[in-house]
């Protein structure tokens, strides 16, 4: 059955392989989970909700992707686009999220009719293939530096001028520094947790220059268990495997489409560039 729907041998792969690529990918994605609803609660939404929100949009839209187009694309919420709707427009804008969230209603169903129409595939298309591979390294690398910064690897400090000190006080912390005031240097590699994770980059290296499969799930496990072994990581209070989700709290159809539409979505967009907030992109 697995053959005929998903053409398995035709794709030069197998269930294990097809297994052990979903529960690596799920691990790379699953901060998610953890990062949109603490994101979003900044905006006033819950966080319960939010969680609620994001494991079924992701969950649905990627079981869709398999079962009715048969693309190995996982599909979740864009860190970029969440720190757009909370500190852009949210806090920036000052937009009630309600509203906010019904724009981001109409946008969706925007980019659903381009789709049906193929009109996105041409757009996509497009595209210089040059820039589609600049786009892919410069998430790749816009993930990277979020990893060595939440790791510890890394330290970004700020050596602000004057005027960037005015406008980060104007704008209440929100303001881009210049890439020139932004200084990368090298994390406390003493610390116990920072030694850890570095342990785990180059175990994963490692195991991927061997050629093992499931290299990054392998380094992962290994990793999270030398983790809670060393005491260097804790299970949180009242953990259990298994959890019903609180849906009291799941905010179904409070956007404000009819607010949203009043307001206008050119609003929304030409209004952004000019708060001068800091907007990382991923798609």
């Amino acid at each position: 059955m697995l053959e005929k729907l998903f053409a398995l041998s035709e794709r030069n792969t197998t269930v294990k392989g097809e297994i052990i690529a979903g529960l690596t990918t799920f691990i790379t994605m699953a901060y998610i989970l953890f990062l949109a609803p603490n994101l979003l609660s900044i905006a006033g939404m819950d966080k319960d909700a939010v969680l609620i929100a994001t494991a079924l949009g992701g969950g649905i839209v990627t079981i869709a992707m398999g079962l009715l187009v048969n693309y190995p694309i996982c599909l979740a919420p864009g860190v970029g686009l969440l720190a757009f709707y909370t500190f852009t427009v949210v806090l920036g804008m000052g937009v009630a999220w309600q509203t906010a969230l019904g724009a981001v209603f109409i946008s969706g169903i925007v980019f659903l009719i381009l789709t049906l129409t193929t009109v996105r595939q041409h757009i996509v298309e497009g595209i210089p293939a040059s820039m589609k591979i600049a786009i892919t390294v410069g998430i790749g690398l816009f993930i990277t530096i979020i990893g060595l910064k939440l790791s510890g690897l890394m330290a970004i400090t700020l050596s602000l001028s004057p005027d960037s000190l005015a406008q980060v006080i104007a704008t209440k912390g929100h303001s881009t520094p210049g890439s020139s005031e932004t200084i990368l240097t090298l994390g406390n590699l003493m610390d116990p947790q920072v030694a850890l994770a570095l342990f785990g980059l180059v175990f994963t290296a490692l195991l991927m220059a061997r050629n093992v499969q499931g290299s990054f799930i392998i380094g992962a496990v290994v990793t999270s268990i030398l983790a809670y072994a060393t005491g260097n990581a804790q299970l949180p209070d009242n953990f259990s495997i298994i959890a019903v989700p609180d849906f009291s709290k799941a905010a179904f159809f409070q956007l404000d489409i009819g607010s949203a539409m009043s307001m206008g979505l050119v609003t929304l967009s030409s209004l952004s560039p000019s708060l001068n907030y800091s907007t990382p992109w991923v798609p």
